[in-house]
């Protein structure tokens, strides 16, 4: 499976925000924290053309991460 060198994440400042940061640090996720967007619900996450958005989504991808069982990135 083809991973991305970073995870993109977008955040506003919230608490929300703060946990998703929290847990991927935990985890040894690598992640670049783009900042502020437009969206209604922070923070969203990227991986490659799927996003995650809001904390509880962030923790499935979280665990689906440790399993391995991210959907490809391959086209």
């Amino acid at each position: 499976m083809k991973m991305p060198a970073k995870i993109k994440l977008y955040s506003n400042g919230y608490e929300d925000d703060k946990r998703a940061i929290t847990l991927l640090l935990k985890e040894n996720i690598p992640f670049v924290n783009y900042g502020p967007i437009s969206e209604p619900i922070t923070p969203l996450l990227e991986y490659g053309y799927w996003r995650y958005f809001g904390y509880n989504e962030i923790q499935k991808f979280v665990n689906c991460w440790k399993n391995n069982s991210l959907p490809s990135l391959e086209l």
